[in-house]
């Protein structure tokens, strides 16, 4: 039996706590309370290790009811702590992302614009800060793991960087030629230019400039066209049509 002026009078054991915490006392107060009583410490560590085995058991059984879904064999690859469950490491936390079919293939590193995206309904999105806290609760949830929102982070960004893709390069390594010659009347065609020599060798050029820097980024262009024109003639709408509104 316990009587402290926090707690009040009552018996003391785990459900007592269970009670005095559905009531809004913290966990961390109340085991200080009790502490602070002479000759009681030896009995906190006990309830501690009570509380603690409990809530073992709880995720080990929700850990079970996983391990026959969508799991995927996952459980089987991490390390696990003396009671049998996953530890928080970013180990653990990248043999999920890479492995659990739910994942697979959701997470990738934008070489283009640098950012890590994850995929969901609406395609690939920038990674977010809704994204992290998300998956944290996920996290805890499927494998009974708590990271920190950083840790979280870093394991994302981990394998975001083990799969990369750059979308300008699949777009342009996916195109077939059709064996008809055009990139030469891109100028006069499309922007209004008188259709002369030096202007078709400038439409040659500026076209092939633009994949060479997407295909080996840093090499060598000295030159840039300038479209002269009114306001309003459609300048920039002409560069967006080409290099697509995204890119």
């Amino acid at each position: 039996v316990f009587q402290t002026p926090l707690l009040g009078r009552g018996p003391l054991s785990v459900e007592r706590l269970d009670e005095l915490i559905a009531q809004g006392v913290s966990l961390k107060l109340l085991l200080g309370s009790l502490a602070a009583v002479r000759g009681w410490r030896g009995v906190v560590n006990d309830l501690r290790a009570a509380l603690k085995a409990r809530d073992d058991e709880k995720n080990k059984a929700r850990l079970t009811l996983h391990q026959g879904g969508k799991t995927g064999g996952v459980l089987g690859m991490l390390a696990l702590d003396r009671s049998g469950l996953p530890k928080v490491t970013m180990r653990n936390i990248v043999l999920i992302l890479e492995n659990d079919p739910r994942w697979v293939g959701h997470i990738k590193r934008n070489e283009f614009t640098g950012n890590v995206e994850i995929e969901g309904g609406e395609g690939m999105r920038p990674l977010a800060d809704e994204h992290i806290r998300r998956m944290v609760v996920w996290l805890d949830e499927n494998y009974a793991i708590a990271p920190t929102s950083g840790l979280a982070h870093e394991g994302i960004c981990h394998v975001a960087d083990d799969h990369k893709y750059h979308p300008v390069r699949d777009y342009l390594n996916g195109l077939v030629w059709d064996k008809q010659r055009r990139v030469h009347l891109l100028f006069s065609r499309y922007a209004g230019a008188v259709d002369t020599s030096i202007v078709r060798s400038i439409s040659e050029r500026a076209l092939i400039s633009c994949v060479a820097r997407v295909m080996e980024p840093g090499c060598k262009v000295d030159t840039v066209p300038v479209l002269q024109g009114k306001q309003g003639c459609k300048k920039s709408t002409f560069v967006q049509v080409l290099a697509g509104a995204d890119w």
